[in-house]
């Protein structure tokens, strides 16, 4: 007789068993169920609105949110990734998407996208301003040429950010704000995204919007981030982890374009990310209830001025998806809305009771930047003027960036004011290159160094190659910051030609070559003016002959005090359409302390212009150069004529339509010159001018028609990749003929 099959034992062990394995599908089970009942009950839901990145594009985001805002749809909280961001957290402490939609209409994108507070003509901390001079700059970062980082600071936007959270500037938790948010940057060290919900918000906000090469990373906590849309373009998941239960995304993303569709180094950039990006917006797609995506394939990510038409996209796109928004909404009910509006703070006055700053060093020590901020704690101060404050002293080119925050002070009704410093490190190297019909093809190579004696010293090298030669080194140390100063040092190295004429006949062609050194003092006043006094020697030789006589001895030595003022309020440096420019300099020479000439020379140069109607302007330029004898060097004559300018001469060579480069000099000038452009588009000018000018060799206001020069012109401009082009076709009277000439790249 057989035994049983299983005995009682083997039987526990397979009901055990059965057990055990019954319990994953158990669990599946209840969640298919709880899933289910979620489906088919009205359950409270929170809904989250997640906001894609894409620049100019992402102004479309204000269009959805008015729609959702007009049908009484709430968002419970909101993420966003780059420009998703700047609009999320803007909503997200309280303003309407009406007043989002006035700050992207009223703002200046192309001022808060780059670095440029104002023009100012000197920078007396650098001697070679790098933009308007050079076509590429290089970095050195660790002793070694690199290529950038980023071309932009972001100080100009992150400014816009402080002065629009203000009230916010003490919450760190953005699950408290009134509409909790969350904002996406790409961790630079792993290209991993983050996911911020805390921290300082414009800070966030800056490092989400860091785009890449564009924009120089952020720094949060000792990390370095950028733009967010890198590694999450569609910030799905950040919404749900704050809480979203219901999630619309709108996204305004770049899609893969076409090879033959990439014209710039930013196409191929976008381009290049957009592979990463696609692989994530599948999965973020997957996570979203209702995708929104705008029509916007006829707009670049840089439309910055296409505002109104961008949002109409957005809001075209929200109400195409309410019929679906709607019908899957119905299924539950909508927990209330938290928004709540914010309170404008631009006018406010602020108490200020404290000043607390950080990562400053060097020369630059607190009590500088007190002065040169002048405030008098405690005082009461506008965010315009707190704002202006703050310019001013990131104007001075020492920092590269100025974060600011006001908190809550021990004072009741006092509020610290928090600065942040980072330390301007503008070690570089650059090229460029121009060509003139007067002075042919010309390169320039320069190179600055920071920091070599003393924290926020520099050395400036540079050497111009061609007709005209010249090796400068400068060397400049701050002193003070109220009002900004420096002790600056100048060794320099030239050689030029002077076209020699008798009687508007050209002759022969002089060298001048000349060795300078100029220490000096130079401060910087009311913010557009700068002052230098000093001491300059110099060296000359002119070393050509007419036939075979020689025109002036060889080897000849100057010593001369000086005093230059500068000021300048243009918008622009090359075709600019408002702002105004001043240029005077008094030197003078005298034998008794050594120098080979005796004389007082003054010039003074004011430029104006102003626009008449939109793309129109008319501008005019008074030019005086008076000397005390007309026994002077060959080259401190004043001298007018073709489009050139001439870096040796300094204010002494004056562009003058009608006669060629150097044709008229003299020892004493005066000159008026006027210009009608006209902008045809956003690069390219045309304009009509004529110049007149009084020649003398004493000073005199009469102004006899002897000695009376005319010119006449007709001009071409442009702005382009190489700098800019200006071709003019000129005539002195209409009756004697006319000539073309050329101007192509940046002046130096």
């Amino acid at each position: 007789m057989t035994g049983p099959i299983l005995n009682k034992f083997d039987i526990q062990r397979t009901l055990l068993l059965i057990f055990f394995l019954c319990i994953p599908f158990l669990g599946i089970a209840q969640q298919n169920e709880t899933k289910n009942e979620k489906s088919t009950e009205n359950e409270e839901i929170k809904l989250g609105l997640a906001l894609s990145g894409g620049g100019a594009k992402g102004f479309a985001h204000i269009g959805v949110l008015k729609v959702l805002q007009e049908e009484g749809i709430p968002v419970h909280m909101v993420s966003g990734t780059s420009m998703g961001s700047i609009v999320g957290s803007l909503y997200a402490i309280g303003y309407s998407p009406q007043e989002i939609e006035e700050i992207a209409q009223t703002s200046n994108w192309n001022i808060l996208l780059n670095d440029s507070y104002q023009i100012n003509p000197q920078q007396i901390s650098n001697s070679i301003l790098k933009k308007d001079t050079y076509l590429v700059t290089f970095p050195f970062t660790d002793n070694q040429l690199t290529l950038p980082v980023g071309l932009v600071d972001g100080q100009n936007i992150s400014m816009m950010l402080y002065r629009l959270m203000l009230p916010f500037h003490d919450v760190r938790d953005f699950t408290e704000l009134p509409i909790p948010f969350a904002a996406v940057a790409t961790n630079l060290a792993t290209g991993e995204p983050k996911s911020f919900s805390s921290g300082y918000l414009p800070d966030v906000v800056r490092a989400s919007i860091a785009i890449p090469s564009i924009f120089k990373p952020v720094k949060i906590d000792g990390e370095s981030y950028i733009d967010g849309g890198v590694a999450r373009n569609i910030p799905v998941e950040d919404v749900q982890n704050i809480g979203a239960d219901f999630v619309i995304a709108s996204d305004v993303g770049e899609p893969i374009r076409k090879v033959d569709s990439l014209k710039t180094f930013v196409d191929i950039l976008f381009q290049s990310v957009g592979f990463h990006q696609q692989e994530s917006d599948v999965i973020q797609k997957e996570k979203t209830d209702i995708y929104i995506r705008p029509d916007i394939s006829d707009f670049s990510t840089f439309s910055y001025d296409q505002v109104d038409a961008i949002i109409r996209r957005g809001e075209q796109a929200a109400r195409k998806a309410l019929p679906k928004i709607k019908e899957a909404l119905a299924k539950y009910e909508t927990a209330p809305s938290t928004f709540k509006p914010i309170q404008s703070t631009r006018q406010d006055t602020i108490l200020v009771s404290d000043i607390s700053f950080n990562n400053l060093s060097g020369l630059i020590q607190q009590e500088q930047v007190l002065l040169a901020l002048d405030i008098q704690l405690p005082e009461k101060l506008t965010l315009s003027q707190i704002e202006q404050k703050i310019n001013q002293l990131y104007d001075s080119g020492l920092f590269s960036q100025i974060s600011y925050r006001l908190q809550k002070d021990q004072n009741p009704e006092g509020n610290q004011l928090v600065l942040e410093f980072q330390h301007k490190e503008q070690e570089y190297a650059g090229f460029s290159m121009r060509y003139d019909s007067q002075y042919k093809a010309a390169l320039l190579f320069g190179a600055s160094f920071t920091d070599n004696i003393f924290l926020n010293d520099r050395i400036t090298m540079q050497l111009r190659a061609g007709e005209i030669l010249e090796l400068t080194s400068d060397y400049s140390i701050p002193i003070s910051l109220a009002p900004l100063t420096h002790i600056k040092t100048g060794l320099s190295l030239q050689r030029s030609p002077i076209n020699y004429y008798n009687q508007n006949q050209a002759l022969s062609s002089i060298d001048v070559e000349k060795l300078t050194f100029k220490p000096s003092i130079a401060t910087q006043l009311w913010q557009q003016a700068d002052f230098e006094i000093g001491l300059e020697t110099e060296l000359y030789n002119l070393n050509e002959a007419i036939g075979n006589t020689l025109v002036l001895g060889n080897n000849t030595f100057l010593l001369k005090p000086f005093l230059t003022v500068d000021f300048n309020t243009l918008n622009r440096s090359y075709f600019p359409t408002r702002g105004q420019s001043l240029n005077l300099k008094t030197e003078f020479s005298e034998p008794g302390w050594g120098s080979s000439a005796s004389f007082i020379q003054t010039s003074g140069k004011w430029f104006s212009t102003i626009q008449l109607i939109s793309g129109v302007n008319i501008s005019n330029e008074i030019f005086a150069g008076y000397s005390s004898s007309s026994d002077l060097p060959f080259h401190y004559y004043y001298y007018a004529g073709g489009l050139s300018q001439n870096p040796v001469f300094e204010l002494k060579q004056l562009p003058f339509m009608g006669h060629p480069t150097q044709q008229l000099r003299a020892a004493n000038m005066k000159a008026l010159r006027s210009k009608l452009q006209v902008r045809i588009n956003k690069n390219i000018y045309i304009g009509g001018g004529m110049n007149v000018a009084h020649l003398a060799d004493q000073w005199t206001f009469n102004m006899d028609q002897e000695r009376l020069e005319t010119g006449y012109s007709l001009s071409f401009g442009a702005t382009s990749i190489v700098g800019p082009i200006e071709v003019a076709l000129s005539t002195p009277d209409f009756t004697s003929g006319y000539a073309v000439k050329l101007n192509m790249g940046y002046h130096f």
